[in-house]
């Protein structure tokens, strides 16, 4: 562990848990005393609390991404202990949603490998994470809440020449506020979900979506909701103490909503951003990218995001080229094509060229016989990984690159030896040619 890392916030460690005088509340605590109301808005529960909730959940959310346990950050959500007993339409979307999303971000940063211990914690403690329901099942989950929602917006809203107390006023922009929140995650997940398939343009037009949302979302409802102390019914940060190592807890700061909100503005722009990749035609603008990427220090979710949407990543070095379907695009390069076309348009080696026409009596060009050609397949092969590792390097956070990079020295120390017996041997050719036709 370096001393940069050490100075991280989130390495030091606290003992304000162990400090607590009071006792952590339970599930069935919290349930007696009223905080968790499984029937949710029907059996009384306010919407500006569920705003607070969703609010809270998402600020709980957005620690985890900068590298928290999870069990002391959206598990202490006493809701997310047992979503089968929530018998709310919303309560119940918003908490299944929650624990997807858990799931699709764990899967996302674990496929693309460019996360350290102190980007992201991927240990779920044991708990469920709503394996059993569907991406479709979730959204159509989501979607009826949203109908809810827009029936009582509808009902709750302002009549021409009605006047309205104050408490029907703010139960409608509680309403209106509940909705525009759970459309949010519905559209995050959703383009979430895009991305991860690999599809860039459903992944775009969704997140694009969030943006606007984001914009209109107020973190100022239901302020009044919150308890002494800042703690927001249904939380318990203590909740999950036990499951934790025996050793002194990291202390762990859930951001304040508003930040929350400022982060996940970032995060939709961020996604936006790495979209771009696929439209990025030569390796040599697609390093510059990554680099200039890496140098805003994104998140641990964008900078994965951004390695699974690379396709030639991802692509066997030695794959044939294959053809393309009749009534489709035509299928992107490999990996290796990627690098020779780079070479090609940097230095344009007489080999990489179309081979010149010859009059009757005189020999071919000894650099495009079918042994260069594979020569020179075998070589562009080898490049993949030390390449590849570059580009995956760029996606680790800035004080892990150089380690990465000093390691990579190595793989190109092999690759350049491999370049040096590879244009020596292109050099006899060329001479040996020259001489025949002199």
């Amino acid at each position: 562990m370096s001393a940069i890392e050490m100075m991280d916030p989130k390495m030091d460690a606290g003992m304000v848990c162990n400090r607590a005088n009071t006792t952590p509340i339970t599930w069935d605590m919290a349930l007696e005393k009223g905080e968790l109301v499984l029937e949710g808005i029907s059996a009384g529960l306010e919407p500006g609390e569920v705003v607070v909730m969703v609010d809270q959940t998402l600020a709980c959310f957005v620690t985890w991404l900068e590298g928290h346990s999870l069990a002391q950050t959206v598990l202490t959500n006493l809701y997310l202990h047992q979503v089968d007993k929530v018998q709310c339409v919303v309560v119940k979307a918003v908490c299944v949603v929650a624990l997807k999303l858990v799931e699709l971000v764990k899967d996302i940063i674990g496929k693309a490998g460019v996360y350290e211990e102190e980007d992201f914690q991927p240990l779920t403690y044991g708990f469920r994470l709503c394996q059993d329901v569907t991406e479709q099942r979730c959204i159509a989950g989501l979607r009826e809440a949203e109908e809810v929602l827009g029936r009582e917006v509808r009902r709750t809203k302002a009549r021409e020449g009605v006047e309205r107390s104050e408490k029907e006023e703010q139960e409608h922009q509680e309403f209106t506020a509940l909705q525009c929140r759970v459309k949010f995650l519905r559209l995050f997940y959703c383009g979430l979900s895009a991305l991860y398939r690999g599809d860039t343009s459903e992944g775009v037009r969704v997140v694009g979506g969030c943006s606007e949302i984001l914009a209109a979302i107020s973190v100022g409802i239901g302020n009044q909701r919150v308890l002494e102390g800042g703690r927001v019914k249904g939380f318990e940060p203590l909740a999950n103490q036990r499951l934790l190592p025996p050793t002194f807890p990291r202390y762990t700061e859930i951001v304040t909503r508003e930040e929350a909100v400022r982060y996940l503005e970032q995060l939709v722009t961020r996604l936006n951003t790495v979209t771009t990749v696929t439209t990025i035609p030569s390796f040599h603008t697609m390093l510059d990218f990554f680099q200039s990427f890496s140098a805003t220090s994104p998140c641990a979710l964008s900078r994965s995001v951004l390695q699974l949407l690379y396709t030639p990543l991802h692509s066997p070095p030695t794959r044939q080229p294959a053809v393309s379907p009749p009534a489709g695009p035509p299928l992107p390069p490999g990996f290796p094509e990627l690098l020779r076309d780079s070479c090609k348009s940097f230095m344009a080696p007489p080999c990489l060229l179309l081979a010149p026409r010859t009059s009757p009596g005189i020999p071919p060009s000894p650099l495009h016989t079918l042994q260069v050609r594979l020569c020179l397949d075998t070589f562009f092969s080898q490049c993949c990984r030390p390449f590849g590792l570059l580009l995956q390097a760029t996606g680790h956070n800035r004080a892990r690159q150089r380690d990465k990079i000093s390691q990579l020295l190595e793989e190109f120390s092999t690759v350049q030896e491999e370049a040096d017996r590879l244009d020596n041997m292109l050099n006899t050719l060329s001479l040996s040619g020259d001489g025949a036709s002199g």
